[in-house]
C-alpha cells in the first residue's frame, strides 16, 4: 500500500511535466492569433465603388424628388400644402409593408444571389416610376395626376427597397480591414448617403431658376439618364455582385 502510494506520489510531478511540455508542441492551439491585414483586390474595390455609387445616386434621386414634389404638385395640379403633406405621409408609410411584400416575393431566390436580384428588379421599377412622373404633357395630360401619383408610389417605394438591398450587399462586400479606426466602412456609407442628399437638394436649388413648371422635366430627365448608365454598369459587373455560397 505504502509502495503504491509512493509510486503514485512520484508519478504526479512527472505527469505535470508531461502536460506542461505539450504547450510548446506543434499540435497545441494558440489562445490568440494575430493575422496580418489582407490587401483588398482591385476587383473587390471596384465592386465596393460601384455599390457606393449606386447608394449615392439612390439617395440623390430620392431626396431630389421629395424636395421637388411639393413645388411640382402645387404648380401642375393645384395641390394645397395639406394635400401634399398627406400624400408624402402615405407614400412614406408604405415603405414597411412594401419591404414585407419584397421579403415574401424574393424568399425563394437563392441566398447568395438574393440582393443582386432585388437590386435588378428595383432598378427597373424606379425606371418605370420615373417614366410615369414625366407623363403629364400631351397626350398624357388628361391622366396626368393619376400617372404622377402611381409613378411617385412606384418610384419612392422601389427606391427605398433598392437602398436596403444595396446596403445589405455592401456590408458583405466591404473589406474586413475597413472595419477599424475612425474612417471605417460605417462612416464611409454614412458620408456617402449624406452626400447624396446634399447633392439632391443642391440640384433642386440650382434648377429652381427654370421655374416650377419646368422643374420636373429639368430634374428627372438628367437623373433618368444617370439611372440608365448605372443599370448598364450593374449589368457589366453582374457576376461580382453575387455573394459566395456558404
Amino acid at each position: 500500500g505504502g509502495g503504491g502510494g509512493g509510486s503514485g506520489g512520484g508519478g504526479h510531478p512527472k505527469s505535470l511535466a508531461r502536460v506542461g511540455s505539450r504547450f510548446g508542441d506543434a499540435t497545441s492551439q494558440p489562445l490568440l492569433t494575430i493575422e496580418a491585414p489582407r490587401r483588398s483586390s482591385r476587383a473587390q474595390l471596384a465592386t465596393v465603388g460601384l455599390l457606393l455609387w449606386l447608394y449615392l445616386l439612390d439617395k440623390l434621386v430620392a431626396e431630389a424628388w421629395l424636395t421637388s414634389a411639393p413645388i411640382v404638385t402645387a404648380q401642375l395640379f393645384g395641390w394645397r400644402e395639406e394635400q401634399v403633406g398627406l400624400f408624402l405621409c402615405l407614400v412614406c408609410a408604405g415603405v414597411l409593408p412594401a419591404s414585407q411584400v419584397c421579403r415574401v416575393a424574393f424568399a425563394r431566390v437563392p441566398q447568395h444571389n438574393r440582393e443582386r436580384t432585388i437590386i435588378d428588379v428595383m432598378l427597373l421599377l424606379v425606371l418605370c416610376g420615373g417614366l410615369l412622373l414625366l407623363c403629364y404633357a400631351p397626350p398624357f395630360d388628361r391622366t396626368a395626376e393619376p400617372a404622377y401619383l402611381a409613378g411617385a408610389v412606384i418610384f419612392f417605394l422601389a427606391n427605398n427597397l433598392l437602398e436596403a438591398a444595396t446596403m445589405s450587399l455592401l456590408s458583405k462586400k466591404m473589406p474586413k480591414s475597413w472595419a477599424g479606426g475612425v474612417l471605417n466602412s460605417g462612416f464611409l456609407t454614412t458620408v456617402t448617403g449624406l452626400g447624396g442628399r446634399v447633392l439632391g437638394n443642391l440640384i433642386v436649388t440650382l434648377l429652381g431658376r427654370v421655374g416650377p413648371r419646368l422643374l420636373n422635366d429639368s430634374l428627372m430627365v438628367p437623373l433618368y439618364v444617370l439611372w440608365v448608365i448605372t443599370i448598364a454598369l450593374i449589368c457589366s459587373f453582374g457576376n461580382r455582385l453575387s455573394v459566395a455560397r456558404s
